[in-house]
């Protein structure tokens, strides 16, 4: 006797399928992942607390518009556009955390019209470290 097809489907064990997602990168290759982005070591007289609700608004627009490119598209991009430019360590006019003390450049992206957000890539993610509204951080 033949054993009756079951309704129940077998679980999927590939994590996050539960909600139909399949993982962007699978990839060691940073510069073909697509960005994350962290606020963890923002300086408080640069921080995105200080931005107006339309400003805030426009940070998280630059945001969206990165996470739909990798880090070679936004490195190949114009650097007042979509792209970076690099900050050398002694050209910043505020202190450094100390966890990126050893770093000798840092990356500027434009995210509030010119204004840029500075901080530093470390393998796929970008660390937000200053929001640069009033071009003080460096000479521009």
């Amino acid at each position: 006797m033949a054993k009756a097809p079951s309704r129940i489907k077998p679980k999927n064990t590939i994590r996050g399928s539960k909600f139909g997602i399949t993982p962007k990168q699978e990839t060691t290759d940073y510069n073909k992942r697509y960005p994350k982005f962290s606020f963890e070591h923002m300086q408080p007289e640069f921080c995105i607390s200080g931005c107006s609700a339309q400003e805030k608004a426009q940070v998280l627009d630059s945001i969206h518009k990165r996470s739909q490119m990798t880090w070679q598209d936004i490195m190949n991009s114009a650097r007042h556009k979509l792209g970076t430019e690099k900050i050398s360590k002694h050209s910043i006019q505020s202190p450094i955390p100390p966890v990126f003390a050893a770093e000798e450049n840092f990356l500027a992206i434009r995210s509030i019209a010119m204004a840029p957000m500075v901080g530093v890539r470390v393998h796929s993610t970008f660390y937000v470290i200053w929001i640069d509204r009033a071009f003080t951080l460096y000479k521009h």
